[in-house]
């Protein structure tokens, strides 16, 4: 089975699945027109007693065409054994689940690095409950949130769906799609209440839905978006959406990073030009008392050299004294 959805594109052959007798139907039909099925010959025409006997080449290409009807029509029959096969696989609910875990995985592993994401993740220590895929939304404080991404796989109800419409019946139709709406809501519910932790986890998850026209089904139901997005905080997405939804909330996620970080960098800057502003204030009084110690300086000096002229004075008298005597 593993080999059967490696060689398929798993979208195309999931769609095929739900319609597997009319694509043979159109099959067979295309066959009986290019290759058109051996019927007896009429009696041939008298031919002319020179004319060459081409008795041998009819009946040889005959043959050929029955052998390649024989091998096409093989090949069809090989078709349905596969489709017949991916049905049983769709019918077990696990393995359904284990597949889409799968697709999941894949589309993670070539979008994002290791380290951005964990599977089978426990969103609250204390919670028992692990969700298929988380990713790790880094903080600024070095730390990091969980946002949580769940696979699931509505297809009996989206099937039921399908068939009402081909039969055009419309209650058939209406109850079923109601029934897929619940089912819908039903799965967000649970993803709500097992998976968004606050604060270890983000205040919203993520619900894949791995088969593209289920999801695209789903979009068409506005009131079931909305009552995923507003009251379970549920966002939905699709093998052909989740790898924009993904990149959307990493920017996101990192511009709000950046916000925080621009915010306290203008903190500090702030406490820093409060702190000059008062260095400047106290540069300014240390300025004020060394002005003041100069002009005490200056006095003091000014003082000296009274006093020294004066004892030159006093000197210069004694000599003269002492020249008299």
């Amino acid at each position: 089975m593993t080999n059967l959805l490696a060689s398929l594109s798993l979208s195309s052959v999931l769609t095929g699945a739900f319609s597997a007798s009319l694509v043979i139907l159109v099959i067979g039909v295309v066959v009986r027109l290019l290759w058109p099925v051996h019927r007896p010959a009429p009696p041939p025409a008298p031919a002319p007693a020179d004319a060459p006997d081409n008795t041998g080449n009819s009946a040889n290409d005959a043959a050929n065409n029955d052998t390649r009807f024989l091998m096409l029509h093989q090949q069809i029959q090989a078709v349905n054994d596969n489709v017949n096969q991916l049905q049983r696989l769709f019918r077990n609910v696990k393995l359904r689940g284990s597949w889409g875990e799968v697709q999941l995985g894949a589309i993670l592993s070539e979008m994002l690095s290791p380290a951005q994401y964990e599977a089978n993740v426990a969103v609250d220590p204390m919670s028992s409950e692990r969700v298929e895929f988380a990713l790790k939304l880094p903080l600024p404080d070095q730390t990091y949130l969980w946002l949580p991404i769940d696979a699931k796989c509505p297809v009996e109800d989206f099937q039921r769906l399908q068939q009402a419409q081909e039969h055009n019946d419309t209650a058939a139709a209406q109850s079923a799609a109601r029934a897929l709406h619940r089912r819908l809501l039903a799965e967000a519910a649970d993803i709500a209440a097992k998976y968004i932790r606050p604060p270890y986890s983000t205040d919203f998850a993520l619900l894949f839905i791995p088969i593209e026209s289920i999801y695209q089904y789903a979009l068409t139901d506005a009131d079931l978006i909305q009552t995923m997005e507003r009251q379970y905080r549920v966002i939905p997405t699709g093998p052909g959406t989740i790898s924009a939804v993904l990149n959307l909330l990493q920017v996101s996620h990192r511009s709000m990073a950046l916000a925080t970080s621009e915010r306290e960098i203008w903190q500090t800057l702030s406490a820093a030009r409060s702190e000059f502003a008062a260095f400047d204030n106290a540069l300014g009084r240390t300025r004020k008392k060394a002005d003041e110690l100069t002009a005490d300086l200056d006095n003091m000096a000014k003082r000296l050299r009274i006093i020294e002229r004066r004892l030159s004075q006093l000197e210069n008298a004694a000599d003269s004294q002492k020249q008299l005597d």
